[in-house]
């Protein structure tokens, strides 16, 4: 007689993932449940409650130690030379952070009546993007000591700008499914420029 397959808790937080994503936090444990090829019974000795597998499958390590690498990189850029390549870096690394972290934060914000701010707090101490947010702060006041931003111009809001422009990328072609006519490399490339021509120090 053949065993079913084994299915290990990181499938079934993929597909969990999956279905919060697609159909927000009101998707039903059992809808999950037939997914993943579980009983719902079976899939509530895994996860104890909904709430549960809901911060488990939204608040996956993955994101944070992809978070915890793109504040590494921050924390040693950007380095004398040439700006734009590091700028294009920048928002290549933030693009890829963002795509996994923000369809998460909206489907966590909008299940915030139904869990306790105080556990989604507690679980995720700093919200990823406010980590970003603050590194990318101290890329931008790096960049000014190095003379390669205009030191007079404000360092928050100009991190505020670029976070901006990932974001809101992010939120109308992957989450609005809005059709660019841009590729995502080409638009990472043409903010860029467009950045580095803004702030760039003038002589003189």
């Amino acid at each position: 007689m053949v065993r079913p397959k084994k299915i290990s808790d990181d499938e079934v937080l993929e597909i969990a993932r999956q279905c919060f994503l697609e159909k927000g936090p009101q998707v039903s444990t059992l809808e999950i449940a037939k997914r993943v090829g579980l009983s719902q019974p079976t899939l509530f000795k895994r996860f104890k409650t909904k709430e549960d597998l809901f911060l488990a499958a939204l608040g996956t390590k993955a994101i944070f130690v992809r978070v915890m690498e793109l504040i590494s990189w921050l924390g040693t850029h950007p380095r004398p030379g040439d700006f734009e390549p590091q700028i294009e870096e920048l928002l290549t690394r933030l693009w890829n952070v963002l795509i996994e972290i923000l369809p998460r934060v909206i489907a966590m914000h909008s299940q915030r009546s139904r869990i306790s701010p105080d556990k989604l707090i507690s679980l995720m101490k700093k919200p990823p993007p406010v980590r970003v947010l603050e590194g990318i702060i101290q890329f931008v006041k790096r960049a000014q000591r190095n003379g390669q931003i205009d030191n007079q111009l404000n360092a928050s809001v100009l991190a505020m700008n670029l976070m901006g422009a990932m974001q809101g990328r992010v939120f109308f072609t992957r989450i609005l499914s809005y059709a660019d006519t841009l590729s995502d490399d080409v638009y990472i490339l043409e903010t860029a420029r467009n950045f580095c021509r803004e702030i760039k120090t003038q002589e003189r």
